[in-house]
């Protein structure tokens, strides 16, 4: 490998597994409005078998795509992902009493 190959290298790591296409949309989306490089591994693959929702449970595990992210943005991306796992209404601490 050329010197200039071994520096333009980027580690990736990854963020999220899943073969649930909806949440896969909305973490790209964050990821989007945030700013955050990106790349999703196995997306394509998520549509190839015409299974529906019960036969994905079988193939969760080989269908399921990966979102990496460069490592130097993996701790940033944690804690977006984790600011959205609050209620139903996007809310992660509790209403102050008035």
């Amino acid at each position: 490998m050329s010197e200039r190959s071994e520096r333009d290298r980027v580690e990736l790591v990854p963020i999220l597994r899943t073969a649930d296409r909806s949440l896969l949309i909305v973490v790209k989306s964050l990821l989007d409005a945030a700013e955050i490089p990106y790349l999703v591994r196995g997306e394509v693959a998520m549509g190839l078998l015409p299974l529906g929702r019960f036969g994905l449970g079988v193939f969760r595990p080989v269908l399921g795509a990966t979102i990496l992210v460069p490592a130097e943005w993996e701790q940033e991306t944690r804690d977006l992902l984790r600011s959205g796992e609050g209620s139903e209404t996007g809310e992660t601490e509790e209403p102050q009493k008035q």
